[in-house]
Formats: structure tokens, C-alpha cells, sequence
């Protein structure tokens, strides 16, 4: 079935009525979330992806897909965006740094909603031509499995957040399969009505499953299965997402349900029409809504609960479902070296990590490596292997146009001399993705005349 076709069966059955003119669309405006995430949207009428900066709500790129685009996913890295091409028989591989099509992943049957495991190792794609869940390998984008499920596996896989199950909605079963990412079998079933669209909150504890057909979102405790709470949402629900404590729900009358603990405490207006996925930054600070059955893409904030922009698309464009990840950060590492005077026997190494953007540097590990003649290694907040010869930094948040340094120190052997001691500081690992391998590493020669004659 088409993504329209599956707006209008939802509709339908919930018994609401579509307005197909849409409102005027406003002029993007600078979102309250800051920079480093992009937010990726399908756009399953035009069959392209849509990528747009969330500290300017400009559209950067337009990738072109398969057939009918529906769920997509970024890995955790922010590297690459994974979208089930429903139309197409596969699941397309877009590189988020150049906004380019890397690859395309055969899949029999209708992929459908896609989530990523939290290393990225895997992706998991729900299947309604097929009743199945298909394991993608990342490192090969490759089906490795193949987990058979009931009819029809239109809902969200949702994976929880210490990797260890994935949640599958087969909609006309009127269940929910839990499936171990270990095994890749189903270990457990939640039977409830007409199950769709699926989110688990951020602790891991809830899930929360959308009934469009009774209009209700029920919550589960991902322990025992148990149903903890059910609550009506008028509109006929769609979509929903966590973010702050709270859970956010499109619904099919073009509004946003606010609930806090099964509870509806606001009801923001968003469009007169269909509203399909909903995605939070990582701030919490915006939502971004696929505005199904219309075109652009609402931004709202949750501080005001109001909507603070449209994002114009195409008049013939249908923006369907969203993911937001973070943008690549490329990491330049800077080594220099300090000797203690002119008769000296230590060198300090600092090796200074640079963030030329365009993303934040949530993390990054730089490792020193240094060669014979230098002894006593000195490394505060660092793991030193003298052994190895090696220092192993790791470095929180790095802003895009900030630095950080870290150092290490090392004593000149007694009865040491050479003309070539090198001392190397790389960057080994760092999240987002760093794209750009060429500034990733820092060398320094020392030479001894003596084990107090040393210069660099």
C-alpha cells in the first residue's frame, strides 16, 4: 500500500474526516535547540529524503530514494541514515555527511519503519510484505535474519535502549512481538488492539503502543508486559515520540497530544490536516512533524507547547516520517612540545583536539604513542600503558570552533641519546562521526645530546 494509502486507511477506520487544504506556510526561523543535529524526513510522494539543519531549519539537502519512502533511522554515530524504501523492495544508505546515496540493501517484501541498535552494529526494518522483521548488519548492509512475525507488520521496530530487544506492532494480529537481539527470536507477545506506531521511553521502563482504530495510546511496563495505563486521543492517533518525561503524539486531525504519565495535558494545534512522524532533538528543546497529508514540516517547541515554524516543502511533496541525528564533527588534533629549560631531562606533550564543526563533539579519545629513551610516562586523567609506550585521553564535549587539550609528560633517559625521538598524538575513536582523516593525526621529534640536552 502506498504512504497515501496508508494515511486514508487510517483515517477511515478511526472515522475522521481529511482536510486536504493545507495553511499558509511560514518563513523558517532559527529553532531554540542549538546547532550540531540534522533532522531527516521522507518525503514519500516525491521519493527523495529531505535533510535539514536544526539551528537554522533550512533545508541543506535533498537525497533522492526509492519508491514510497516510509521509516528511516540514523545510526548513533550520526554516519549514516537508513531508510525502508516501501515501494522499492529495499532499504537505501545515505551518507549524513555528504548527503549522498551510499548504497542500496535488497529486501524482500515492503520495508517499512526501520530503529538502529545503540552501538549501530544492526538496523532493524519492520516488513508488511513479508510479516517480518529484517536484521541489517551494518558493517556489510547486509539482511543477515530474518524474524517472522504476525500480519501486518506495519508498526515501528522500536529497540530498547540497552540493545537487548526490539518491539515489532503486527496491526491486524492485535500484537506486539518482543524479539531478543542476541538470539533474533521472539521471546515474549503483548496482545492489544490494533497496534501501530510504537515508542519506548528513554529509561527503557515504558513502552507506549498507538491504536489508531480505538483512538487510545496504551503504556506497558517492558519488564512484565503488563498493561500500566491507557488513554483516548481524539483525531485518530499516528505517531508518537518521548522527550523531557513526556510522551508527544501526532494524530490524523493535524494536533499534538501532550501526555504526562498517561494524562493529556495540552493539545497543540499544529495543521488541519494529517500529521505523521515526530521526532525530539536531543535537547528536548523542538519536535519536528512530517505534515503527511499537506506539505512542509512543523517545528514545535515544548517549551511554549506552540508551533514556532513550518518548514516550507514542495506543494506536491508528502513529508511523512523523521529522525534527527547528529552532524559529523571533524576532530583536527595539534601536538606541541614543551621542555623544562635549556638543561633539561622532561618534555611536556600536549596534544590540543580542535572541533571545526560542522556538528558538536560529543566524546573523542586521542592516544599518545612515544618512542624509546623517554621513561616515567605522566598523564593525568589519562590511561598510561608504559608497556606500550602509549597514553590513552579521552575528551568529553567539544563545541564546533572550541579546543581541548590534554597532556602527557615524559622524562629523558639517563645515558639517552638520539637524534630522532617522536612522540605521536592521534584521534582514535570520537562520536559523531569525523569524516575527514587527514587532521586526525600530530607528530613531534625530539633529539638528545644527553639525557639534559633536549630539544624539539
Amino acid at each position: 500500500m502506498s504512504g497515501a494509502g496508508k494515511g486514508i486507511r487510517r483515517l477511515v477506520v478511526a472515522g475522521t474526516a481529511v482536510v486536504l487544504a493545507g495553511l499558509g506556510l511560514a518563513a523558517p526561523a532559527s529553532a531554540a535547540t542549538g546547532g550540531g543535529f540534522n533532522a531527516f524526513v521522507t518525503d514519500s510522494r516525491q521519493n527523495q529524503v529531505y535533510v535539514i539543519d536544526t539551528a537554522t531549519n533550512a533545508i541543506t539537502a535533498t537525497v533522492p530514494v526509492g519508491v514510497n519512502p516510509h521509516g528511516l533511522a540514523v545510526v548513533p554515530d550520526g554516519s549514516r541514515v537508513y531508510v525502508a524504501d516501501h515501494g522499492s523492495a529495499q532499504v537505501s544508505v545515505i551518507d549524513s555527511a555528504t548527503a549522498t546515496m551510499l548504497t542500496n540493501i535488497p529486501v524482500t517484501g515492503a520495508p517499512n519503519y526501520v530503529t538502529s541498535a545503540p552501538d549501530g552494529k544492526h538496523v532493524y526494518v519492520s516488513n508488511d510484505g513479508t510479516n517480518s522483521l529484517n536484521v541489517i548488519d551494518t558493517a556489510t548492509n547486509t539482511v543477515t535474519a530474518t524474524i517472522q512475525v504476525g500480519s501486518v507488520a506495519a508498526g515501528v521496530a522500536v529497540i530498547t535502549p540497552d540493545g537487548k530487544a526490539v518491539y515489532v506492532a503486527s496491526t491486524n494480529a492485535g500484537t506486539v512481538y518482543k524479539i531478543d537481539t542476541a538470539t533474533n527470536t521472539v521471546t515474549s507477545t503483548i496482545a492489544t488492539s490494533h497496534p501501530s506506531a510504537l515508542a519506548v521511553s528513554p529509561d527503557g521502563s515504558e513502552l507506549a503502543v498507538v491504536d489508531a482504530v480505538g483512538n487510545t495510546v496504551t503504556r506497558f511496563a517492558t519488564a512484565t508486559g503488563t498493561q500500566s495505563g491507557s488513554t483516548p486521543i481524539a483525531g485518530s492517533p499516528q505517531e508518537l515520540a518521548y522527550t523531557q518525561g513526556l510522551l508527544y503524539v501526532t494524530a490524523a486531525d493535524g494536533t499534538v497530544s501532550v501526555l504526562n504519565n498517561g494524562t493529556v495535558t495540552a493539545t497543540i494545534p499544529v495543521r488541519t490536516n494529517v500529521l505523521g512522524g515526530i521526532a525530539a532533538t536531543p535537547d528536548g528543546a523542538s519536535l519536528y512533524v512530517g505534515n503527511y497529508f499537506g506539505n512542509g514540516v512543523s517545528v514545535l517547541s515544548t517549551a511554549s507547547n506552540t508551533v514556532s515554524t513550518v518548514i516550507p516543502t514542495p506543494d506536491s511533496s508528502q513529508p511523512y516520517e523523521v529522525a534527527i541525528g547528529a552532524r559529523s564533527a571533524d576532530l583536527s588534533v595539534k601536538l606541541t612540545a614543551s621542555p623544562a629549560g635549556l638543561l633539561v631531562h622532561e618534555v611536556t606533550f600536549t596534544a590540543t583536539v580542535k572541533n571545526n564543526g560542522p556538528g558538536i563533539s560529543t566524546g573523542s579519545t586521542v592516544k599518545f604513542s612515544y618512542a624509546n629513551g623517554f621513561v616515567s610516562p605522566y598523564a593525568p586523567g589519562c590511561t598510561v600503558n608504559a608497556g606500550a609506550r602509549t597514553a590513552t585521553c579521552d575528551f568529553g564535549a567539544i563545541a564546533n570552533g572550541a579546543s581541548a587539550s590534554k597532556s602527557l609528560r615524559l622524562t629523558v633517559g639517563l645515558l639517552t641519546i638520539s637524534g630522532s625521538m617522536p612522540v605521536t598524538a592521534t584521534r582514535t575513536a570520537s562520536t559523531p562521526t569525523d569524516g575527514n582523516a587527514a587532521n586526525d593525526s600530530s607528530t613531534v621529534t625530539c633529539s638528545a645530546l644527553t639525557s639534559i640536552l633536549v630539544s624539539c
